[in-house]
């Protein structure tokens, strides 16, 4: 007798057996997808070589509903002063998320190693839950790891960049370039750019249209004062002459010298002399 396979592969030849796609197991797959912009971002890193051979690490920060491309920084390594900036410059430009999630690298956590990095401690002043993937489970980030290979393909068609500064033009001409011109079958045919706006944006905290962010730089003063609307905040002499970061979300200010928090205030309706919260 002919095996079950002979006897499958002339029927099949015959068009006489319909084919039926093999599903995956429900428990194979888990995916998830955020309802509105700002709900979660995700920051992470991957490296490029200069023209020079030297390698450079890209910092890139999407948002998880719309992918809209929020920064992408290059830095000499993944360090946690750099991963802040990058967060600083997409939140004075979209806000500030619910939630942020990385991988479990020591410049965005140290919870599973037994100590808070500085990004997670600046996330939790202001009020922005810091989450990570589960340690070699690097799938959770799986988004993030997409939007790394398309900016790579897209650097690969043009010449290596000679220094920082050209790499950082070339990556400011490809968010651009994705962000308003690349359209997305998952979105409906929308650009990342598109979707965003349609919102409606979420953000930290429990009000569903959450106070607007304000990010400005300061120079603390010889008395170790900055003024803010009126209210002179009081930061601490050893802080003098320094200039520093301020991220105010409604009475709420927090002020960073660099990537690390040095005080955090809550403005009251007195105007003057302000001291940082205890």
């Amino acid at each position: 007798m002919p095996s079950r396979a002979t006897i499958n592969r002339i029927l099949d030849r015959r068009g006489q057996i319909v084919r039926v796609p093999q599903r995956r197991p429900r428990r194979s797959r888990h995916r998830f997808e955020a309802d509105q912009p700002n709900t979660l971002w995700q920051l992470d890193g991957f490296d490029y070589e200069l023209a020079t051979g030297c390698t450079v690490v890209i910092l890139q920060l999407t948002d998880d509903c719309s992918r809209l491309d929020l920064a992408l920084r290059v830095a000499p390594s993944e360090n946690g002063a750099d991963a802040w900036a990058t967060f600083v410059v997409a939140a004075a430009c979209h806000g500030l998320p619910a939630r942020l999630l990385t991988d479990n690298g020591p410049a965005f956590s140290g919870r599973r190693r037994g100590w808070v990095s500085r990004l997670e401690e600046n996330l939790h002043a202001l009020g922005v839950a810091a989450t990570t993937s589960s340690v070699g489970h690097p799938q959770t980030c799986g988004k993030n790891e997409r939007a790394h290979s398309t900016v790579l393909k897209w650097l690969a068609k043009r010449p290596p960049a000679p220094d920082e500064n050209g790499l950082q033009n070339l990556l400011d001409c490809y968010r651009t370039h994705y962000n308003h011109r690349r359209r997305k079958t998952h979105l409906g045919g929308m650009t990342p750019a598109e979707r965003y706006a349609l919102g409606p944006l979420d953000g930290p905290g429990h009000t569903p249209l959450p106070w607007p962010v304000r990010i400005k730089t300061a120079t603390v003063s010889a008395s170790g004062c900055i003024g803010l609307d009126a209210h002179l905040l009081g930061v601490g002499r050893r802080h003098a002459h320094r200039q520093v970061t301020l991220i105010r979300q409604h009475r709420e200010v927090a002020v960073f010298d660099h990537h690390r928090l040095i005080a955090q205030f809550t403005l009251t309706g007195h105007r003057g002399y302000q001291p940082k919260n205890p």
